[in-house]
């Protein structure tokens, strides 16, 4: 399939600026597991939620440890603390699968929050943390209710890159650069935060600033609903939210502009559709062989046919012959057990693809065993100079091997006398020979007639000399019988 322009640009506005249900456009918690208010501290222990934030603000590195006591049953409290348990339980968990896949640490705080009426859609709104806080979070092993929350000195602040490109893209409004000198001492403090926020709200329409009560956090809705009041203008909510903030990825950004520039050499580059070999080493019958065969002139094929017809047969053939020809393959099917089938019959030809292979069935259980399997795997030099020539070797014989079949394969379709094919003139004779000779002779007359090329003339007058020289030969026969 060839390269889509207008889906080119849409995937560069996409990871651009992501999802605005994402925790970095739309914070609100709500009843998502993975995102937890800073005001819910409180419920832990009274003050702990100000106390983060002051040393947020005045200290480079600091850790906090506090525990969730569950001890008193079927209490309101209890009730609020379980679920502050669990969000903090689900937050750890992903955050731990997010760094075993991608080996980047996500858990952080988001703080504070600006409150904004959608510009595509007015009844939704976009509620964006405006800087994120990179934070470790620990479990205790002794006390599954134990916590840390802890902030090292070469954790870098940053300002939500996500909410700048949508703001630029949809809005077409240029949200301030952070200054460097605010960030001079790896700390923003709260003076820093507030100079930036009130610059920030000049820049939008309907803007309200209220200057904080560091004292008293703001109460972050449990929904943003359309019309209300108090969100009618644009604001900035004094409270933040933990959870796993996902940055985007400016190398795929500047890789997508990069792409949509040189769209057209690109595209006519890849409207050159090669698959040089077209052959498999999975035994394949002559439907299945002109299946593989038609991949060197069409990008496109659809296999169809009830059960049992060969059809995962024929696609292991075709895999095979990809990788054969260095093409990448994704195999996507409705049921497990066919992918488990084609897996099965490619280790069986090629045990070495094991190695290779990745079944993923579900991406949170299955991440782990692929993961481990491709750092093992790239962890090794696996390219064999050697082995490598050898293979193409063998690939260019067997090739040549393979034409001079189809030739003599050819040959045999070819009318060589009177719109007769080898074949019907072999008929002919096997149902005329008695003797072992006359077989050798049809060797000897397949050889003639692949060395010379008769026309009807010419035949007629070699056998008429035959014809002569079997009556000769006849004649002698009968005289000298008596021997």
């Amino acid at each position: 399939m060839g390269l889509n322009k207008s889906f080119a640009e849409i995937l560069k506005q996409k990871i651009t600026i992501g999802s605005t249900r994402s925790i970095l456009l739309n914070s609100i918690p709500g009843k998502l597991a993975t995102r937890l208010p800073l005001s819910d501290l409180e419920f832990i222990e009274k003050g702990l939620s100000y106390d983060l934030i002051n040393k947020l603000t005045s200290i480079n590195s600091f850790s906090i440890k506090f525990t969730i006591d569950l001890s008193k049953k079927q209490d309101e409290q209890t009730k609020v603390l379980t679920k502050i348990q669990k969000r903090l339980t689900a937050i750890k968990y992903e955050h731990d699968d997010y760094f075993k896949e991608h080996g980047v640490e996500t858990f952080g705080f988001g703080f504070p929050i600006l409150l904004r009426k959608n510009i595509k859609d007015p009844t939704k709104y976009i509620a964006a943390p405006l800087f994120i806080f990179p934070l470790d979070i620990v479990q205790s092993y002794d006390k599954a209710r134990e916590w840390i929350i802890s902030r090292s000195s070469d954790s870098e602040i940053r300002l939500n890159e996500v909410f700048s490109s949508y703001t630029e893209n949809e809005e077409h409004l240029k949200i301030p650069v952070l200054p460097e000198e605010m960030l001079e001492d790896g700390l923003l403090d709260k003076n820093e935060i507030e100079t930036f926020c009130k610059t920030l709200l000049t820049k939008f329409e309907n803007s309200k600033y209220a200057t904080p009560n560091w004292n008293k956090l703001d109460v972050i809705p449990e929904k943003l609903v359309a019309n209300d009041i108090l969100l009618a203008n644009t604001k900035i909510l004094w409270n933040g939210v933990f959870g796993l903030f996902k940055s985007q990825k400016q190398s795929q950004i500047k890789e997508m502009e990069l792409l949509l520039e040189s769209y057209d050499e690109i595209a006519e580059r890849t409207s050159e559709f090669s698959w040089e070999n077209s052959h498999s080493p999975v035994i394949t019958d002559p439907s299945q062989n002109l299946a593989i065969r038609s991949l060197t002139t069409n990008k496109d094929l659809v296999i169809q046919g009830p059960p049992g017809t060969g059809k995962s047969q024929t696609l292991t053939a075709i895999i095979s012959s990809a990788l054969a020809n260095n093409k990448k393959v994704l195999i996507v099917c409705e049921k497990r057990t066919a992918l488990e089938v084609l897996k099965n019959n490619l280790i069986e030809i090629i045990p070495d693809l094991s190695k290779c292979i990745a079944l993923i069935e579900d991406v949170h259980r299955d991440r782990t065993n692929i993961v481990e399997t491709v750092r093992n795997r790239t962890a090794k030099h696996l390219v064999n100079l050697h082995l490598r020539s050898i293979l193409e070797d063998n690939i260019n014989r067997f090739e040549d091997k393979a034409n001079l079949i189809e030739k003599q394969y050819n040959n045999l379709r070819t009318p060589i006398w009177r719109n007769l094919k080898w074949k019907d003139l072999v008929s002919k004779w096997i149902s005329k020979i008695r003797t072992v000779d006359d077989i050798n002779w049809l060797y000897k007359l397949q050889r003639l007639f692949q060395e010379q090329k008769l026309n009807d003339n010419e035949f007629s007058k070699l056998k008429s000399v035959i014809d002569d020289a079997a009556n000769v030969y006849n004649k002698a026969a009968n005289d000298f019988s008596f021997f």
